[in-house]
């Protein structure tokens, strides 16, 4: 399944390597992960319910301990990772389009890998805090545009400081198994 996924390589007789970053990659996942979210939010704020909001609240509540708490335990970002990913999930739970959250949830999953290089390139010059908290305000508030605004604008910045890092480290960067 990972192989058919593109997050492990198959080296025939030899066994199995996880697939490398590349700065290509890192936008093309981008591309296709702000495409998808773009269009799940879109759809998902409108048709939102009671429990829909709840979710977002809570999930949210929850991703702003870590995001603001002092832990700096190397567990931190393992939770910060899980918790961000309900956060989102929340977001586009209203979408009714089963197939556009199966797409999404492949291109998250993607994304994740290099997201997690995001996070530690930009700890200290971007606030991921104060992007979830407007995501959260715009989403409850049902203003679609500006939920759309703000989650190009978050996802294009993990994009554009990935890339970079992976350009300044070299074309493709080897991943640990």
């Amino acid at each position: 399944r990972l192989a058919a996924e593109h997050l492990i390589i198959v080296e025939g007789q030899r066994g199995f390597r996880v697939a490398p970053l590349s700065a290509k990659d890192a936008r093309e996942i981008g591309e296709m992960r702000l495409m998808v979210e773009v269009e799940a939010l879109r759809q998902s704020i409108p048709a939102g319910d009671n429990s829909w909001e709840e979710k977002i609240i809570t999930t949210f509540f929850r991703l702003e301990q870590v995001e603001t708490g002092d832990d700096r335990s190397p567990d931190t970002l393992v939770k910060w990772e899980r918790l961000n990913a309900d956060f989102h999930d929340a977001l586009v739970a209203g979408c009714r389009s089963k197939w556009l959250l199966r797409t999404r949830e492949t291109m998250f999953r993607h994304h994740e890998r290099y997201r997690r290089m995001s996070r530690i390139e930009t700890k200290l010059t971007r606030d991921v805090h104060a992007e979830h908290k407007a995501l959260m305000k715009a989403a409850i508030d049902r203003n679609v545009e500006e939920a759309v605004r703000v989650i190009r604008l978050h996802i294009e910045k993990t994009t554009n400081a990935v890339s970079a890092a992976i350009e300044n480290a070299g074309s493709e960067v080897p991943t640990a198994a």
